[in-house]
């Protein structure tokens, strides 16, 4: 944990290591609902059904700014559950009547993420999130918030591995140029949300320059002649659409379309004028694409196939059926499934059986 002045701008690097809210930073508040795991992890820890408790510490970032932390909930949001992160507040008492400030909360009813403006006693809603994203038992997530200097907000956010791969939005707003605290605000109803509410490497101060590429993460066919490629972050449109981008061998040549997908901007739809032929090994070679900040992938050439599943392209070749007692293996019933095809296959939704009986799918 560390905090640095520079000037009229507060630094907090905070993942609660040291088990103690009192100092590095110093964190006020409700500070009794709050508690540090074992593992240090900012923990709610309230036992107040249809409550509210906050806690915060000072934080002058605003402009020029970035907000990072990690959020986990063990619970479906609703109206009356849910978190406000506050990255700039006028006041320690974060929803006192007359704080200004911004925030971003964390569910509500369309289980969604938004960044809002707090005017006194009023809130804006500027970054409106997609619906659904949190509509689950346990949402694991990051959050990335930055104010340029000229002025734009940019909320974004990763459910799930990390990657900063969606922009919920950007938007205009400079009512707010100033700031004294950051805080963390928790809203709760019931027993059934108590200490379900997980923080942890929280960072608020400069920008951080993104100065990483976007990388492959996997070429997988989908389809006759659709080729499905998954970056490891957003990606700009414009360096996305350009067919001349991507060139596949064996005379196949350029796409006819390249596009985004709708819902995850890190993931390419290449659609080729003929299908592939089946269970060869086949070459693209990708160039020129670029994240939001223009960050270019050097020319790469990865291999795929079109995979059509044969008999005995996959066999069960080892079996342990008796694992008691245990002499140097794990404890449980396993199968090894041996791969004899000499192509890669993907086991997602495949399933076992044996009689009668079928397992569920494999991930």
């Amino acid at each position: 944990m560390i905090v640095s002045l520079q000037g009229l701008q507060a630094q907090i690097r905070e993942n609660f290591n040291d088990l103690d809210l009192r100092f590095n930073p110093p964190w006020t508040g409700d500070t009794s609902q709050w508690r540090i795991t074992p593992e240090g992890i900012l923990q709610s820890n309230s036992p107040n059904s249809n409550s509210f408790f906050y806690m915060s510490t000072p934080g002058r970032a605003v402009d020029s700014a970035e907000w990072d932390l990690r959020v986990s909930i063990h619970f479906n949001p609703s109206s009356l559950n849910y978190i406000d992160v506050f990255l700039v507040s006028s006041d320690t008492a974060l929803v006192a009547p007359n704080t200004k400030g911004y925030f971003v909360r964390i569910g509500n009813t369309e289980d969604d993420i938004c960044l809002y403006r707090k005017d006194s006693a009023s809130i804006v809603r500027l970054i409106d999130g997609m619906n659904g994203i949190l509509n689950s038992s346990s949402s694991d997530l990051r959050l990335r918030v930055i104010h340029q200097p000229s002025g734009i907000w940019e909320l974004w956010r990763d459910v799930g591995n990390g990657n900063y791969l969606y922009r919920e939005g950007s938007l205009f707003d400079t009512t707010y140029r100033q700031s004294e605290y950051f805080g963390l605000f928790v809203r709760q109803s019931t027993s059934g949300f108590f200490n379900k509410h997980f923080f942890d490497d929280i960072f608020s101060g400069p920008i951080i320059p993104d100065t990483s590429a976007p990388s492959l993460i996997s070429a997988l066919v989908n389809g006759d002649s659709q080729l499905d490629l998954q970056f490891s972050e957003q990606l700009l449109m414009d360096s996305v659409s350009f067919i001349g981008n991507y060139l596949v061998d064996q005379g196949i040549g350029h796409p006819l379309a390249a596009y985004l997908d709708s819902l995850d901007p890190s993931l390419i739809h290449l659609t080729f004028p003929a299908p592939f032929p089946v269970r060869i090994p086949l070459h693209i070679s990708l160039s020129g694409i670029s994240d939001l900040t223009e960050n270019y992938i050097s020319p790469v050439t990865v291999t795929f196939a079109s995979y059509v599943p044969a008999s005995f392209d996959l066999v069960i070749d080892e079996i342990m059926a008796d694992p008691d007692p245990v002499q140097g293996l794990p404890d449980a019933e396993w199968i090894e499934i041996r791969n004899r095809c000499g192509m890669p296959v993907n086991l997602a939704g495949w399933r076992i059986r044996c009689g009668s009986q079928l397992s569920g799918s494999l991930p």
